[in-house]
């Protein structure tokens, strides 16, 4: 390096000033850094200058040094001057500018090999302090021991550079940045480690969401017991009906010719017992044919009540007063039923609950009386409380090719009046507890073990 060259007072208090007011016209944090690397030339010969600060993640990084276009963050002159940072960091005064040499570093021999093999011996430790905290600043390495006057001319303008970096909005941010303000020191970093991991083991109550509607309790079916076509329902889908209201018409043509058929079949055999019998008061033989008359007669007063009753059952009526549940009178016009063929649900606006569709991915250790939380989509802001009546053990597939496990839950208030067909989304707590780590990362560590097959 060049010997300093001499310049008089006024001539370095004029360059003083005329750094300063170009500080004030940069824009950004690493403009600031560049020029404060470099600009001190002018002032005062030196070996090298860095700059450095403290980044979001409260991680010293070196931003800029004099003379360089890019620094490299691995080189090992870099890897150094993080080190002797952290150092100056340590020293008590260190939100002041100081003075130091090697010397400093008694306990790292290791560092202060290093701070032999790179750089000059003679150190300037100028730092941005703001609320006796250390964010950032500017190091000046010396050939020669620093003068008193040479210190005199780099602290005001170090002070400059300090009120010019926390007037950035990035810097005034990361000033208050929670943290930061707790990751400082080594000890900070363990006593944050320990309180997240604290919090981490907090036991609470798990829980799991699933897709949810208000059902009828014990909805009746209504189904047909004979075989046939339906003719005509009565009522339109979601009407209430009171007990004893026709519901369903199937064809009853070819029934009404079975009944008229049998009741010719019963007057005709009526009429052959009739003139048996009056023979039989004349006729010792045909005494005989009266037994084998009356046996058709009974055989066939049976089918017409056979048919009279299936006549009868091709009208369905309602048993019990209820909302009439099913979907369109026209899917199921002129379409064929079996005996049993489920047409509708007949159900108690009265006697509700929930019907809760599990994913199996999501389940948990649920049981009986587990607390329930009922957000509907007509007013999702006031849950509605349950608690939960039934859980499955077999997983059954739905219409969307979803596995779930079909549950029940009864709400806690008798008076509640849900509308049928209400639906949702119904938190369920398990009774029992898992750490804070476990109800957050549960979902994740279930995926990562799926994917890695352990």
């Amino acid at each position: 390096m060049n010997q300093q060259m001499e310049i008089t007072e006024t001539a370095q208090l004029e360059k003083l000033i005329d750094l300063k007011s170009e500080a004030y016209k940069l824009e950004s944090a690493q403009e600031l850094a560049i020029f404060a690397c470099n600009s001190p030339h002018q002032l005062h010969r030196y070996f090298q200058a860095i700059s450095w600060q403290r980044n979001k993640l409260n991680k010293i990084e070196i931003i800029a040094v004099s003379g360089v276009s890019m620094v490299e963050k691995n080189a090992p002159i870099v890897r150094f001057l993080i080190k002797l940072i952290k150092v100056a960091l340590s020293f008590e005064k260190k939100n002041q500018p100081l003075l130091f040499t090697p010397e400093v570093i008694k306990k790292d021999n290791e560092l202060k090999a290093q701070w032999d093999e790179f750089l000059p011996p003679y150190c300037q430790w100028l730092p941005y302090a703001k609320n006796d905290e250390t964010e950032a600043g500017l190091i000046v390495f010396h050939e020669q021991p620093v003068t008193t006057d040479c210190h005199k001319l780099f602290v005001p303008l170090s002070e400059t550079f300090e009120h010019v970096w926390y007037g950035f909005p990035e810097n005034r941010k990361k000033q208050f940045g929670l943290i930061a303000r707790f990751t400082r020191s080594s000890l900070q970093k363990v006593l944050l480690l320990a309180i997240i991991i604290a919090v981490l083991m907090i036991p609470v109550r798990e829980s799991a969401l699933a897709p949810a509607s208000v059902v009828a309790t014990k909805p009746i079916i209504v189904s047909s017991s004979i075989t046939g076509v339906i003719k005509d329902i009565h009522v339109p889908p979601n009407d209430f009906v009171k007990k004893g209201d026709l519901l369903v018409s199937l064809d009853a043509d070819k029934l009404a010719s079975d009944l008229d058929i049998a009741k010719k079949e019963l007057t005709s055999a009526k009429t052959e017992l009739l003139i048996a019998s009056q023979r039989s008061f004349n006729q010792e033989d045909a005494r005989a044919d009266v037994n084998l008359l009356q046996s058709k007669v009974d055989g066939a007063e049976l089918n017409v009540q056979r048919a009279q009753s299936l006549l009868d059952r091709s009208r369905i009526y309602a048993e019990q007063d209820g909302l009439a549940i099913y979907t369109d009178k026209y899917e199921f016009l002129g379409q064929s039923v079996s005996i049993g063929q489920r047409i509708m649900l007949l159900a108690d606006i009265n006697a509700v609950e929930i019907d809760i569709y599990m994913p199996v991915g999501d389940t948990i250790d649920f049981n009986v009386n587990d607390e329930v939380l009922l957000f509907l989509n007509t007013d999702p802001a006031k849950p509605i409380k349950a608690k939960l009546r039934q859980t499955s053990y077999e997983p059954r597939n739905r219409d969307n090719g979803d596995y779930v496990f079909h549950m029940k839950a009864q709400f806690d208030s008798s008076e509640y009046k849900g509308r049928i067909g209400w639906a949702g989304t119904a938190k369920v707590y398990s009774s029992s507890k898992v750490s804070l780590f476990m109800y957050l990362f549960r979902r994740p560590i279930s995926t990562a073990r799926r994917f890695l097959g352990v």
